[in-house]
């Protein structure tokens, strides 16, 4: 978390524990980015796969109401929202799904709506 917010998320309140105690947090939290992040390693790891993912179109809704501290334990639930075939591509489809990211408390740190470029099972 201090690694990629060194880099990415150099901000007080991301870095210096003492600086951070002036912010309304109180402590270190983890820069936003790093949180989008932890959704794509937690979809990566989700074994079995739900859905064989091509690539990310878009995140809409995106909100992060709780801060997440170092050392806070992350959950992630996903639910398809809606699935539609790709008009161009027979063998993919586009699918909308909503991603809550909870901490140990049962508190969503992340929830979003992304679109998911995917590919198609085949039928028998």
């Amino acid at each position: 978390m201090l690694e990629f917010a060194r880099k990415w998320g150099p901000q007080p309140f991301h870095l210096d524990e003492e600086a951070a105690r002036s912010y309304p947090s109180g402590e270190l939290t983890a820069p936003s980015g790093y949180m989008l992040g932890i959704t794509t390693l937690l979809l990566a790891r989700m074994n079995p796969p739900k859905v064989a993912v091509l690539a990310n179109l878009e995140y809409e809704r995106t909100k992060l109401p709780v801060a997440v501290r170092a050392g806070d334990e992350l959950i992630m639930r996903m639910e398809h929202l809606e699935k539609r075939e790709s008009q161009s591509r027979p063998d993919r489809g586009i699918v909308r799904t909503l991603m809550e990211v909870k901490n140990q408390h049962d508190q969503i740190v992340l929830s979003s709506v992304g679109l998911g470029l995917v590919a198609r099972r085949k039928t028998k």
